[in-house]
């Protein structure tokens, strides 16, 4: 299956420090048994009404479980939730 998470960043962020940072974090998104592939990409406008950052991430069903149940999660949430305005979670 695929899970998507698409971010707005809020005017505190700092995009030029953030999305590098954030693609580094994901690359530990392998750790959770069932990844099979982590893809971030970010938008090509600066505009308004565009989302900043989207993570695709290739799993399994149990391994999207296990990834919502993991430290790896809950410090992704903790870290950088301040810094995001908007969310979409989109599974198929």
């Amino acid at each position: 299956m695929k899970h998507h998470i698409i971010i707005k960043f809020n005017s505190k962020a700092d995009k030029q420090v953030l999305i590098p940072e954030i693609k580094e974090y994901f690359d530990n998104a392998y750790s959770i048994e069932g990844v099979k592939k982590v893809e971030v990409f970010t938008s090509s406008m600066n505009l308004r009404n565009r989302f900043d950052m989207m993570i695709k991430i290739d799993l399994t069903k149990q391994a999207l479980k296990n990834f919502e149940e993991s430290k790896f999660y809950q410090t992704w949430n903790e870290k950088y939730s301040a810094y995001i305005s908007k969310k979409t979670i989109f599974d198929y």
